[in-house]
This record gives structure tokens, sequence and C-alpha cells, in this order.
């Protein structure tokens, strides 16, 4: 083994040419060609310019000095290295054309994060410690094990087949402007997070791993970003545009969405899992994103996470314009957000809304082990969707029921209320509907507000089929109904239930109401 330092300034580095080869720094010239047994070294006495990379370069280990100035040019010929590489010149910007690849079964990479490397092609084996790059090729099953280092790229791509990866570390990639961030197939990613930062470009990023070998993904970048990825572990997404996903992305970790991003995609569906055999944790989900208003777009979360328990938490989970889409829970959740929009939330499994102070949704469906506390719930449509509200209710006593649209409002089961309000105000421009489970009983212990705001902002009270009534029951007090079509309903319990004719219709198949003060049904002047 023989060490060859660069002499002579520019030059060529190929099989052949010697002339820029010394066997001792400052040197002269003609020492011989470096073989993959000899190391090459680059220092004060290299002199400047730039060094054009051919065909047949190579060499053991490559050693660039704090004082070397020397650059490097490529046609798209690397230099194939078969030993450590080394660099010490911080915020050199010498190095940038530089394509190299790594061949050895074990390589050491001592690299300053202020110094990048053009080109680095993971050929075989594993490479070990952090540098900046511009672009990362990976091929066959060559590793790149981070430690607990931070690595910086523009790119990273898998050439070929095998399973490569990045092992530990963090990954800061930094889009440019004519290439995918990730592309990569057959990847693994063992530990290791991805930090996307700002730049003036767009961002793509697309590979395919198991469960166990989910990145950490962090996207800090403004702007658009498509995600073509299979899983990952914790999502934490502070700005940008998320414009395409894949019809499920998988989360085995911790998701979230700032008030800062954007999502474009006309469908966006994770699903919250649990890595098979990992310890059992508590997981943390807060949403904040602007989301597309256009009918017909999907925006869910699926959670079915083991014995893991999914928290939703945050100030407000989204916001009146910006609700999520739906919310479907098969495993243990957790709601600690204070006010919470999602145009559908439902569970089959152990669910906790006490800690939620208002619960907005248009379809409600929390099951017979939920948690309630003092929630006050909201059956309200959004703009995203036009259809009927639903609130499914399983035998328990919620605090609250406010019907907030002015559609068609379905309440199902036996339920008990502390205050139940279906009201419209004056000069809302149309009437809102109750309607109660066929057969139902809803027991409301405070107050129960059945009124319209005018004949033409009027509501209604009915059953859900109209084949049978369903029970009101008040054990006291006094429920005075306004601008209201009541039938089907046996209203009883203790408390006076009146609806005046005045105001009120009486539509049949009605016990229990006072209807007073004029005729049953249409009115007629005769002059």
């Amino acid at each position: 083994m023989a060490t060859y330092y660069w002499v002579g300034g520019a030059g060529n580095w190929n099989s052949t040419n010697s002339t820029n080869w010394a066997a001792s720094s400052g040197g002269s010239g003609g020492a011989g060609v470096p073989t993959s047994s000899d190391d090459v070294r680059f220092d004060v006495n290299s002199g400047s310019g730039n060094i054009a990379i051919g065909s047949g370069a190579t060499c053991l280990a490559f050693i660039y000095s704090n004082t070397a100035t020397i650059g490097f040019t490529s046609t798209g010929n690397y230099v194939a290295a078969y030993g450590d590489f080394t660099v010490t010149a911080s915020g050199s910007s010498a190095l940038e054309g530089l394509r190299i690849s790594f061949n050895a079964t074990t390589t050491a990479v001592t690299s300053p994060s202020n110094t990048k490397i053009g080109y680095i092609s993971f050929v075989t084996g594993t490479a070990t410690g952090v540098a900046s790059v511009g672009r990362v090729i990976f091929n066959a099953s060559a590793i790149w094990a981070l430690g607990g280092g931070d690595a910086y790229v523009d790119a990273v791509y898998s050439a070929s087949g095998g399973t490569p990866g990045i092992t530990g570390g963090v990954l800061y990639v930094t889009p440019g402007a004519s290439f995918q961030a990730i592309d990569t197939s057959g990847f693994t990613f063992n530990g290791t997070s991805i930090v996307i930062q700002n730049s003036a470009n767009a961002c793509a990023i697309a590979y395919s791993v198991s469960s166990s070998n989910a990145p950490n993904l962090t996207v800090n970048t403004t702007q658009t970003v498509d995600i073509s990825a299979s899983a990952v572990k914790n999502l934490t997404f502070n700005a940008g545009t998320l414009s395409t996903v894949p019809s499920y992305l998988y989360v085995y970790g911790d998701l979230y969405f700032g008030a800062s991003v954007t999502i474009s995609a006309t469908s966006c569906i994770f699903k919250v899992q649990k890595v098979v055999g990992s310890p059992t944790v508590t997981r943390s989900v807060e949403m904040h994103p602007t989301v597309s208003s256009s009918y017909g777009n999907t925006y869910g979360i699926e959670v079915s996470a083991g014995a893991d328990t999914i928290q939703f938490v945050g100030t407000n989970f989204c916001s009146s314009t910006n609700p999520w889409g739906y919310i479907i829970a098969s495993t243990p959740t957790t709601f600690t957000a204070t006010t919470v929009y999602s145009e559908w939330i439902s569970s089959s499994s152990t669910i906790s809304v006490s800690g939620v102070t208002t619960l907005y949704s248009s379809h409600i469906d929390l099951g017979v082990s939920a948690t309630l506390g003092s929630c006050a719930f909201h059956l309200k449509q959004f703009t995203r969707a036009t259809y009927a509200c639903a609130f499914y209710g399983s035998g328990l006593s919620y605090a609250s029921l406010t019907l907030d649209s002015n559609v068609a409002n379905s309440v199902y089961g036996n339920n008990t209320f502390g205050n139940l309000t279906c009201s419209t105000a004056l000069g809302a421009g149309s009437g809102k509907s109750l309607k109660f489970d066929d057969g139902s009983t809803q027991t409301v212990t405070g107050t129960f507000t059945l009124s319209g705001g005018s004949a033409s902002d009027s509501v209604s009270l009915t059953t859900i089929n109209g084949t049978s009534a369903a029970t009101i029951s008040k054990a006291s007090g006094t429920v005075n109904a306004s601008y209201s079509t009541i039938s089907y309903s046996n209203a009883t319990g203790g408390a006076t239930f009146k609806a005046p004719l005045l105001t009120n219709t009486d539509g049949g198949n009605n016990t229990g109401w006072v209807f007073s003060g004029g005729a049953t049904g249409n009115f007629f002047s005769f002059f």
C-alpha cells in the first residue's frame, strides 16, 4: 500500500495519468497512479483549480485536509473508494463537484456539516459517520449508519435492488431544484428521523418500508410536498402544503399538523396503528391545518393501535371553518383538546371526551364505553358535505346536545340529556328538524328548547321513520314550544309541555302536549 499526494493544481484523475501524483506532499509528480490499495491525500501543496474525474479513478482512503483548496469536476464518473473518507476542510465549497463511491465492507466517514460533497454512492457494505451531501445514491444492500449524528443532503435515491438503508441519526433534507428529495424502494430507515428543510423548491418523498422500519418525518418547508410513502413513525408537519398523499398513510407514532399547513390533496387518510410486539405507550394526535372545503374531499383518521392509547390533544382540534373529515376509533382513544371540530366521530372501543368542553360534528357515535364528563355536543353540518346530521346515543347521560344546522337532525337510541336544544334564529331563512328514533325515550333533566325564529324559520319534532311515537320525558318545569310542528311525540314525566297553536302546528300522533289558542292544522280566512 502506498500514499499518493495530488500536486500541480488542475489535472485529470483517471486510470492512466500519473502527472499529478507525488510520493510526498509537494513532491514531484509522476510517482504512479493510485489503485484501490493506495491512499490519496489533498493538502495545502495540491495547488488550485479543478481535478477532472475520469474513468478508472480509484483509491483506498480519501483524505482531504483543511488546508486544501483544489476542487473537482465530473461528467458522470465517480472515484471508487475502498477505504475511509476523511474531510477536515470546514466551510469549503471545493468538494461540491466531487463524485465518490464507497465500496468497502466498512467505511468510516468524517466530514464537516458545512462542507458539501457533490455525490456519494453507497455501493456496498456499511458506512459510518455523517456528511453533507448533494445527492446520495444507494445500491444493493449498502447501509449508511449515522449513529447519533446529523447528516445533510439534497436528495436520496436507491438505484438498484437489495435492501439498502439508513440507520440512526437525523437526515436533514433540503430539496433541490430538479429532483425528488427522497426516492427509494426496498429501503429501510432503522431508527432514523427525516427532517425536510425549507428551500425554494417543492419536495417529493417516495419510499416503501415495513412498519418496524418506518422513519420519523418532520416537514418544515413552506413549499408543496408530495408524499408517496407507505408509513411513518412520528409525522410532524409544521409548515407547507401537502398536495399528494397515498390512499392510506400508516402512522406508528405521533401525528401533528400545524396551523401553517394546508392540505390540498383531495383525499388524506391516516391509519394510526401499532407496530406488532412494540411496548404499550400513549401517543398523540394534534391537527390544525387548513383543508379544502370542496364537496367530496375526504380527510380521515382511523385509529387501530392495539393496546396503545391515542390522545387527541391541543387547545382546538381543527376549527369551525377548517374541520377535520372523520375520526373512527377501534382501540382506546382519549380527547383532551378543549374544542373538537370533525365531520364524523365514531368509536367501537373505549373513548373519553371528558376533557373536551365542546364537540362539533355532523355524525356522533361514541358507543357504550364512552366517558363523557361535561362535554357539550353540537350537531353541526359543515360546508364540505350536505348530508343530514345524526347522534347515535347508547343509553348514556350527555351534558347537552344542541342542533346547530338547519337540516334534518336524527337522534338514535334511548338517551338522557342535561339540556336539549333545537332552535332557529329569526331570519335564518330555513328551518331544522329534530327526529327521535321511533319508540325511543329521551329524558331531559335540564332545559328542553324547541323554538323557531318565525313561520319561515320554524322547527319540527317528529320521529325518524314516522311509524311510532318517541317519548320525551322531563320531570318538572314547563316546555314552551314556538314556531314548531310536532308529530309522533309522547310528552311525559311531570313537566308541562305547551305548544300554543298561534305559532305551533299539531302534526298528529301526539300525547302530553298542550295545543291551545287556535285551530289545529291549516288556517283559513273568510271575508
